[in-house]
């Protein structure tokens, strides 16, 4: 959705879209960027060997996405959209973290 519907997203964060190259970045970043972590973590019980790596490193992303927020949040006021993507990376980051070390 995020690839196809970029202006979607900048909305979402009280922003407009209004040029091609913020479309471009909001459809790498949201879009292709999700795209790629989910593609890996879906094929990563096929790669016993790198899979517990896979999901580690999906899971810092997660986290780190999760800090940058929280240190935003400390910095500037926001709206409650990036409040929900906050929870959402940091439930899926510990989730995956949990997996990842082997306490699930």
């Amino acid at each position: 959705m995020t690839a196809l519907r970029p202006t979607l997203v900048a909305a979402c964060i009280g922003a407009q879209a209004a040029t091609a190259e913020f479309r471009n970045e909001i459809r790498a970043v949201y879009g292709g960027f999700g795209l790629a972590l989910g593609g890996l973590l879906l094929l990563a019980p096929n790669w016993p060997r790198h899979a517990p790596g896979v999901v580690l490193a999906a899971a810092i992303a997660l986290l780190g996405m999760a800090t940058g927020r929280a240190i935003s949040f400390t910095v500037e006021p926001s709206r409650r959209w990036p409040w929900l993507f906050a929870a959402i990376e940091l439930a899926a980051g510990l989730a995956l973290g949990s997996v990842a070390v082997g306490t699930v």
